[in-house]
């Protein structure tokens, strides 16, 4: 797959300094191939912005994101679901399913 640079990153609406945007490169690649078995070749602005929203939405590490509640009886904490590795599976499909051609997401047999 062709490298996302930086400049495309931000042209493209990204907001993680450089530092965080080449480490989110690396998993957003990872995650791409995962969903699309490889079926990425070169990037279009399709691509580039599913690859933005997945670095900047779910792969970012932001503190205290998804916090829904505290409790300070004994220290009780309460996340959404985008805290779990689950849930940010899950989000990242959505991500894929709605900015990436169908002929990418497709997980059947090819004919």
């Amino acid at each position: 797959m062709q490298e996302l640079t930086y400049e495309e990153y931000r042209e493209h609406g990204g907001t993680s300094d450089h530092d965080a945007f080449l480490l989110l490169r690396t998993d957003c690649e990872a995650e791409l191939e995962r969903q699309t078995f490889g079926r990425i070749d070169e990037l279009d602005d399709k691509i580039i912005r599913c690859m933005v929203v997945i670095m900047d939405e779910v792969l970012a590490d932001k503190e205290n994101e998804g916090l829904t509640s505290y409790g300070n009886g004994f220290e009780t904490f309460g996340f959404g679901d985008g805290q779990t590795v689950q849930g940010k599976q899950k989000r990242i499909r959505e991500i894929c399913l709605k900015y990436l051609p169908k002929e990418l997401t497709y997980r059947g047999a090819k004919c």
